[in-house]
This record gives C-alpha cells, sequence and structure tokens, in this order.
C-alpha cells in the first residue's frame, strides 16, 4: 500500500515538472500533477478500504 501510495503520487508529479520544464509555465504542471496524484491516491485508498467503511 505505502508503495502503491509514493508511485501514484509521485508518478503524475514528475509528468508535471516535465510538462513544465517543456513548456516554461513552471508552477502550472506541477500543481496538476501534485493534484492529480493526490486525487488518484484517495480514490485508491477508498477503493481499497471501503468495505471496511
Amino acid at each position: 500500500m505505502g508503495v502503491f501510495l509514493c508511485v501514484v503520487i509521485v508518478v503524475p508529479l514528475l509528468v508535471g515538472l516535465r510538462i513544465d520544464e517543456t513548456h516554461h509555465s513552471t508552477p502550472v504542471g506541477f500543481g496538476l500533477g501534485l493534484l492529480i496524484g493526490i486525487v488518484a491516491g484517495f480514490s485508491g485508498l477508498y477503493l481499497r478500504f471501503r468495505r471496511y467503511l
């Protein structure tokens, strides 16, 4: 579960940084990547643990 959360947050973040680097739009890609990673992480946790709620 820890590896899942790490990958799900870090990969979109790195993609966002890469987009910023190529398009010279520093905070936009970083913010979008971080937001997408956080939403994906929470949705993955919810789907994993919803039977216990």
